[in-house]
């Protein structure tokens, strides 16, 4: 929990439960008849609590289990109901929030990622502080399961999910702990007078170990000879 709270510090829990609150307010409002435990206001213990479930369900690979199965007292383990209904559970992913949706509409023709944005930047900075990596760097994409409405939501067959949000990120080679990352969102990634996708990706990522004399390695996308050069001289 110490190191949990590390990554996640107060600042961001807060600006969740204030978010998710404001949600659940509007929702309390349309809703004429409805149960007041599952309704009612969240807090920093309950966020908290379903960010464990959800790293706990990845632990276990319950990703493609249904919810009421991994809420099932026969079935699962008792964690999962220790904090919440399954009912709960449920409303508080449907709920969930990182950003003000007042707002929201009108930042995200500028920044497509203006949901996440504020939340995002501050989780990876902390990522960065929190852990000094080996010799070996290992830069690559991630395709986030996702099947919502998203302008940069990603079609890629060869991949498990196939549909989903593109994250390209770098890692430590030996633990595979997240270093830094950032998402793919279209032409709107990189500045438009900016190198090469690739090479941009490559140089901002790794820009935090420049000068530290660490190996990064990549496959062919993340492959170009002027990305090579560069990178030999930083």
């Amino acid at each position: 929990m110490d190191y949990l709270k590390l990554l996640l510090e107060r600042s961001m829990t807060k600006e969740i439960v204030e978010k998710t609150n404001a949600c659940i307010s509007i929702l309390r409002d349309r809703v004429k008849q409805h149960a007041k435990a599952t309704f009612k206001d969240t807090c920093e213990e309950e966020i908290l609590a379903l960010i464990g479930v959800l790293l706990l369900s990845g632990v276990n690979k319950d990703d493609h289990v249904a919810t009421e199965e991994m809420f099932r007292p026969t079935m699962r383990i008792p964690a999962h109901r220790s904090g919440f209904s399954e009912r709960r559970f449920c409303f508080l992913l449907g709920c969930i929030g990182f950003d003000d949706r007042a707002t929201g509409d009108e930042r995200q023709k500028e920044d497509p990622f203006a949901a996440m944005s504020q939340i995002w930047e501050v989780f990876i900075n902390n990522c960065k502080q929190r852990y000094c990596p080996g010799e070996n760097i290992t830069i690559d994409v991630q395709l986030l399961a996702f099947r919502g409405r998203c302008g940069f939501r990603m079609y890629i067959p060869n991949k498990p999910a196939k549909y989903g949000l593109k994250i390209m990120r770098i890692c430590d080679s030996k633990s595979g702990y997240m270093l830094n990352a950032m998402p793919y969102l279209g032409k709107k990634t990189k500045p438009q007078d900016a190198v090469a996708l690739r090479h941009y990706v490559t140089m901002k990522l790794c820009k935090p170990y420049f000068g530290s004399k660490r190996n990064i390695t990549g496959d062919n996308w993340f492959t170009s000879v002027p990305l090579v050069k560069d990178l030999l001289e930083k």
